[in-house]
């Protein structure tokens, strides 16, 4: 089966970010190079596998955890990153994981809902 290529991205080139923090636009580099790693070799196997308990794909969960992704909502006495912006800094780590796969994206964002997760 051919790969397939990603579309551009057109909000990079319609904005540049100039109104976002610095601290998310870092986490925006940050979260498109784990996404690249981790996310696109997988998703299109997430997208085509069927949904049942042993498609769940840990490995790719397990990828963003180890790279930290779950700790960017939280505050640092929780385990959490700490940022002055979480919630768009959330937003925008949603935003990256989405480009390779909106399942991976819609799940982060209830598994990051959880402290526990940190």
């Amino acid at each position: 089966m051919p790969a397939t290529q990603n579309p551009a991205r057109e909000a990079d080139r319609l904005y540049h970010d100039l109104l976002s923090p610095t601290e998310t636009r870092e986490l925006r580099d940050r979260v498109r190079k784990i996404a690249a790693d981790v996310v696109a070799p997988a998703a299109r196997r997430i997208a085509n596998g069927d949904e049942r308990i042993d498609g769940f794909p840990q490995d790719v969960f397990d990828g963003l955890a180890s790279a930290g992704l779950f700790r960017v909502p939280f505050a640092a006495e929780v385990g959490g990153d700490g940022l002055a912006h979480p919630v768009t800094a959330t937003a925008v780590a949603i935003e990256e994981l989405a480009y390779y796969s909106s399942s991976i994206a819609a799940s982060s964002t209830s598994i990051a809902s959880s402290p526990a997760t940190c």
